[in-house]
């Protein structure tokens, strides 16, 4: 019996009925604890203490078993232990559904403790969250933490309900030991309020017939995200939930083929997507979709016999996997007709990054799942690109468009690269659609390299244009650091603005998460709004105001002109110049690209002095770091010769050491690398002969090419994960080491 499924007034009369009974000698049933007070800026929705005589509607997700203890306790007397664990997922859990209301967040906080020494000194565990949705169950772990043995160890996370989800159940998790959990609580989140009288982005670029949207997850559609929506955007993409590895259902499709021996037809769910979907359907709003056909977020028991998840399982052949992308792209297709009739998505992705960062080609081949490399190209080839799009047009409802996108996109090799493959879609009729991340920093690129890139693309015939994934990152979130951003902002959307009015037809805008706490680069503040929804200087920039506030919307002074049917053919395909490349998989700042081209010069050293005894002295280089720590390391190292030495990179490696709690595995990137010499020839590219090995407690750093050099510096980009993409536990940076020969 759950006595906590009682809301707000209802509450406070079982409550007044609970003393009265009481008062009267009549037996009370426990209940949970509940209050309308505001604790800590929010109201606490519930409480759940155990020091009654049931678990207050708490109980255990598998065979493992929960009950009332008084062995430990985090206050009171009382906890709930939870034992007889064979699975990790094996925990206490409750469904809270009834205490939760459409587009509201709540902080979740429980306490949490274990006592058997014999299973180590600590255990990683989780808070996570399985929601139903059309009886398909889902999960989402909402944060992870150590515990220590004999240690109460806090568990606090934020949850978004939204209408539609029929289940919402808490629940701890991780190792198979026993475990105490104590003084659960949840707390409603006050709702952020948002600037109505600011103006309203899908009205700005209203007059160029082109859509404004933004990116969510479904742990962000809170009330204040849709009322940013319903103001300033007529156009939403689902930033996980319709990726691959949410929509493909492992158990649907081997149920499916050990009942017909079917090998080729994946089964799908939506059930993730379902209550942005819903809402999208039912308020007019327009979906691009994201993604069909994509290296990363993509299960490889898809690629295998029997889609089996084994480590060593066989790949299926070229022509099965072909059936299945084919099946798949159906069924996608199908089930959002069946299930969302009056829903419009405008453009599908589908197919997203295929070419190699550095523009050589397309992006190798890989035997794993969620890495740089490609289990499509692994597969079936070069093929899957084409054929991907042929089975879209097929199977598409009339008047969707299909797009190819990709990051980087206004890189020199990268840019031709994309340009061949679209070039070739497009005689073939497979193509509407080139998407433009644009994933950008302050520093990197300039709007000249992304105009040059966008004059190319839409130089083929019968292709649009949209920016699918747009913001800006700067380290300085100083006052003058986001006027700045604001400035660069509103450099690119005067290009855009001026672009349009030319002709070229932009389908779409769209910005990369509403406000920055929630990006995927929160470190580096890439957002329109802030923390609190507020418009930063970067909104007025997209407005084309100067990034003072405004209260009306900018239009460029030249009138847009309606979109040529013919496509925009400049006298001669624009050139996009050779730079060093940005990676969209996480948060990485860029060198200043001088204007000058760089050419692969050799750098002359300057002579190196020797002591009395004729032996060379070696001077260390003058290093310094800059480093951030989120869910990645993130590093930038400028390096610049000594008192006037050369600097011979063959012969450096920098070692940075830092300690983490858990033993996993990392990847070493190596986003940028480029020297900046102050003379030709003022730039050289670097990026491909950096390498990282990782060691006990640190990794080194170095350089499989000598580049020798006087002056200037030499700048690296550096990111670190955990090759599971799981944050890092008691990470603790350490010094630097300049080793030099």
């Amino acid at each position: 019996m759950k006595r906590f499924k009682l809301h707000n007034c209802k509450k406070q009369i079982s409550f007044f009925m609970a003393a009265v009974m009481a008062m009267a000698g009549l037996s009370v049933a426990p209940a949970v604890k509940t209050k309308a007070d505001t604790v800590n800026q929010g109201t606490l929705i519930a409480s759940f203490d155990f020091e009654g005589e049931d678990t207050e509607g708490w109980g255990p997700r598998g065979d493992e078993s929960t009950e009332l203890t008084t062995e430990a306790s985090h206050t009171g007397k009382q906890s709930i232990k939870i034992t007889n664990r064979t699975k990790s997922w094996n925990g206490v859990t409750c469904d809270v559904k009834d205490l939760l209301e459409d587009g509201e967040s709540y902080t979740v906080k429980a306490w949490v403790m274990y006592d058997d020494n014999k299973v180590g000194n600590q255990q990683n565990m989780m808070l996570s969250v399985a929601t139903t949705v059309n009886g398909k169950e889902s999960y989402n772990n909402l944060t992870k933490a150590n515990v220590y043995c004999n240690n109460w160890t806090l568990f606090e996370a934020t949850y978004t309900y939204t209408a539609g989800i029929d289940n919402v159940k808490f629940y701890m998790e991780g190792g198979t030991h026993d475990f105490y959990v104590d003084d659960i609580t949840i707390t409603k989140n006050p709702a952020a309020p948002i600037e109505e009288d600011i103006p309203s982005l899908k009205d700005v670029f209203a007059p160029y017939n082109c859509k404004v949207g933004t990116s969510i997850i479904l742990n962000e559609f809170n009330s204040s995200e849709k009322a940013i929506i319903n103001k300033h955007f007529n156009s939403l993409t689902i930033g996980n939930e319709m990726k691959p590895d949410s929509v493909l259902d492992r158990d649907a499709t081997i149920a499916y083929m050990e009942e017909t021996g079917d090998q080729t037809t994946p089964k799908i769910s939506f059930s993730k997507a379902a209550p942005i979907l819903k809402y999208c359907e039912e308020n007019g709003i327009e979906i691009r979709g994201h993604v069909l056909a994509w290296h990363s977020q993509t299960p490889k028991w898809f690629f295998t016999e029997d889609y089996s998840d084994a480590s060593d399982a066989k790949f299926v052949s070229k022509e099965v996997m072909l059936k299945r992308l084919e099946n798949y792209i159906k069924t996608v297709f199908e089930t959002i007709k069946e299930q969302y009739p009056n829903l419009k998505i405008y453009t599908w992705d589908v197919v997203n990054e295929a070419v190699e960062n550095n523009g050589n080609g397309y992006r190798p081949a890989g035997t794993e799942a969620n890495k740089d490399t490609s289990l499509w190209m692994q597969v079936i080839g070069e093929d899957f690109i084409e054929q991907a799009f042929v089975y879209a047009r097929k199977y598409a409802p009339e008047g969707t468009n299909l797009a190819y996108n990709d990051y980087n996109e206004y890189m020199g090799a990268k840019a031709n690269m994309i340009y061949k493959i679209c070039s070739n879609l497009a005689d073939k009729g497979l193509i509407d659609v080139i998407g433009m991340q644009m994933h950008l920093s302050t520093d990197f690129p300039s709007v000249s390299m992304f105009e040059a890139a966008a004059r190319k693309f839409a130089s083929i015939p019968n292709v649009k244009l949209e920016i699918t994934e747009f913001d800006i990152t700067t380290w300085d979130h100083s006052e003058s650091g986001l006027k700045a951003q604001g400035t660069k902002v509103k450099g690119f959307f005067d290009c855009i603005k001026s672009l349009m009015s030319e002709g070229i037809n932009f389908n779409s805008i769209t910005f990369w998460g509403v406000r920055d706490c929630d990006s995927w680069r929160a470190q580096q503040y890439p957002c329109l709004f802030d923390d609190n929804y507020l418009a930063k200087p970067a909104f007025y920039g997209v407005v084309g105001d100067t990034v003072v506030t405004s209260k009306e919307p900018v239009i460029t002074s030249k009138p847009p002109v309606e979109p040529s049917k013919e496509p925009v053919v400049t006298s001669e395909v624009p050139a996009v110049s050779e730079t060093p490349a940005v990676t969209s998989e996480a948060p990485a700042t860029t060198p200043v690209v001088p204007s000058k081209e760089p050419t692969p010069t050799t750098v002359v050293p300057s002579e190196t002095p020797v002591d009395p005894t004729g032996v060379p002295v070696l001077l260390n280089p003058d290093v310094t770091v800059k480093t951030t720590v989120g869910s990645t390391i993130n590093q930038t190292y400028t390096i610049k010769p000594a008192n006037g030495l050369s600097v011979d990179t063959s012969k450096l490696t920098l070692r940075f050491h830092y300690t983490k709690d858990d033993s996993k595995e990392q990847s070493f990137w190596c986003d940028n690398a480029g020297l900046q010499t102050p003379e030709a020839p003022y730039y050289v590219a670097f990026t491909d002969h950096v390498k990282g090995t990782f060691g006990d407690g640190y990794v080194d750093i170095s350089f499989d090419k000598g580049l020798i050099f006087t002056s200037g510096e030499l700048k690296l980009q550096i990111r670190i994960n955990q090759q599971d993409w799981s944050s890092y536990t008691n990470l603790e940076c350490g010094n630097l080491e300049v080793l030099y020969d």
